[in-house]
């Protein structure tokens, strides 16, 4: 059970609200009488404040890819997907996975064999990083859109294979069209 707003004074005339957790147990005599009850109270409250700091902080951050258009992504080699946040090729939920045959497919046929080079490489888990200029069709769109898409190892086994890589696509679409009517 969790006490919310007990107040405590931590300094003299400084009251400051805190949150508790208390458990309590029931303590009975050989002859099954309750004799007493113990309570423990542990003050929780730094505990919920550094929680809610990292709930602002990915809230902010969802906020901030959403706006700039950008699409987080991370690779784990041993399953062979994507786990990606902002991705329409995932419907928005990052809970689906993306295989790599449906990225392939979103590249445009003339840039693909550059991709499908990236793919193999991160698929064996190869210790690099890479950028891709490319163009993609994504899921609801009837236009190429030009991305870039950026990766890097994030995480590696004792053998020093690589056993995730992540990334960003950024849809510069509108920059590049922008550029094009301006000059």
């Amino acid at each position: 059970m969790i006490l919310e707003k007990w107040m405590v004074t931590s300094l003299p005339y400084i009251p400051a609200f805190r949150h508790l957790e208390c458990n309590g147990q029931p303590i009975y005599t050989p002859n099954g009488e309750l004799a007493s009850y113990v309570i423990i109270m542990e003050d929780i409250t730094e505990s919920l404040e550094k929680e809610e700091k990292l709930r602002q902080s990915h809230l902010k951050t969802e906020i901030a890819i959403k706006a700039a258009d950008i699409m987080l992504w991370e690779f784990d080699v041993a399953s062979q997907l994507f786990f990606s946040d902002n991705e329409p090729l995932n419907g928005y939920d990052k809970s689906r996975p993306v295989s790599m045959d449906i990225y392939l497919e979103t590249i445009h046929p003339d840039e693909r064999e550059e991709m499908v080079d990236i793919m193999q490489r991160i698929s064996t888990g190869e210790d690099f990083s890479f950028t891709f200029e490319g163009r993609i069709k994504l899921f609801g769109s009837s236009e190429w859109q030009d991305c870039i898409v950026n990766g890097a190892p994030y995480s590696h086994c004792e053998n020093g294979k690589v056993l995730k890589y992540v990334g960003t696509r950024k849809n510069n679409t509108e920059l590049h069209k922008k550029k094009q009517t301006s000059g």
